[in-house]
């Protein structure tokens, strides 16, 4: 019960505060997002300040989320371009792919692929299937699939920028080998293969169970997604010979897995005890349903007593205002 106060304490203040909480969170978030490209891939020491992170993030929090990702895009073909043209061009060829992928199936979800590459850049990936997967719906797998390509595309041209550079510096005729070590960070990156594969499917995996009308179908979903991710990330590793990260992926993993109940605590939280099953009909269907009553806290009623006689008191008050005046 105190943690359920304490809940419903939280929601409350964040409904009462909702438009500068909004605005906080999308300043926090944005300002966290290029800063991360400053010190990761900031090649235009021009943009890459802390000025410039504030006002972007400042400017960001009172435009829609989506902004947040448009400027993203924005400070990374300028940083590409700075590295080099070819590889600027590749950036733009990606992004507009990824554009086109983005406005056909998951208009929503341009925060997510934000957050996504932010979260596999701090080690957090793994929260990323299972909140997905709790809040959004499946075709939001879309937004978490180019978030992915995006970080490994940047991360394998920052960990190549030196065969970038040097091959700059030489002929001209050898710019074909910078589109080439470009590319070669989608196409022949495994590590990128296997991430992307097990992220697309534990995703997939919590969306659809959660869904089902199943008794703790989210806490079945959680402990799904937490395991789809051992064993494809150990599976997968264990391929490409990458076994090192196995420690990482359970400590990832039981992260998301207290996260996502975390998120079912103020988002799902059902009392399953109490649960009832109506049936009803038209002219056309017979429906079965299922009510599952939420967790909540019953409100205070307060009430107002009054003690003596007091029916009469507004006619005793008049009487007396008569008599006085007399």
């Amino acid at each position: 019960m105190k943690l359920l106060e304490i809940r419903d304490g939280i929601i409350r203040l964040c409904e009462k505060h909702d438009f500068f909480l909004r605005m906080f969170v999308k300043f926090i978030l944005a300002f966290v997002v290029f800063v991360t490209i400053n010190n990761y891939i900031g090649y235009c020491e021009k943009i890459s300040t802390i000025p410039v992170a504030i006002i972007l993030a400042f400017v960001c929090s009172l435009l829609p989320r989506d902004t947040i990702m448009w400027c993203a895009m924005v400070i990374t073909l300028i940083d590409m371009y700075e590295l080099s043209i070819e590889v600027a061009v590749i950036t733009v060829l990606l992004f507009v792919l990824f554009i086109m992928l983005y406005y056909r199936f998951a208009p929503k979800d341009g925060i997510l692929v934000v957050i996504s590459s932010i979260a596999i850049r701090y080690k957090m990936g793994y929260l990323v299937p299972v909140g997905t997967g709790l809040l959004r719906n499946i075709f939001s797998v879309i937004g978490v699939t180019i978030g992915t390509l995006i970080f490994y595309f940047l991360d394998g041209v920052r960990n190549n920028a030196t065969s970038l550079k040097n091959v700059i510096l030489a002929d001209s005729e050898e710019s074909s080998t910078k589109l080439t070590i470009a590319l070669d960070q989608i196409f022949g990156n495994r590590e990128l293969a296997v991430v992307l594969a097990v992220t697309v499917f534990a995703t997939i995996v919590v969306c659809v169970i959660r869904r089902k009308s199943i008794d703790h179908s989210w806490e079945i979903a959680i402990v799904a997604g937490a395991l789809t991710q051992v064993i494809g990330y150990i599976c997968g590793y264990m391929l490409i010979g990458m076994l090192d990260k196995a420690v990482e992926v359970v400590v990832g993993c039981v992260a998301a897995t207290i996260f996502g109940f975390i998120l079912k605590f103020f988002f799902m939280n059902l009392d399953y005890s109490r649960t009832e099953n109506v049936q009803f009909e038209d002219d056309s269907y017979y429906y079965y349903v299922k009510a599952i009553p939420k967790k909540m806290i019953k409100q205070e009623e307060k009430t107002v007593k009054h003690f003596g006689n007091t029916t009469n008191i507004g006619k005793d008050l008049t009487e007396l205002t008569k008599k006085d005046s007399k």
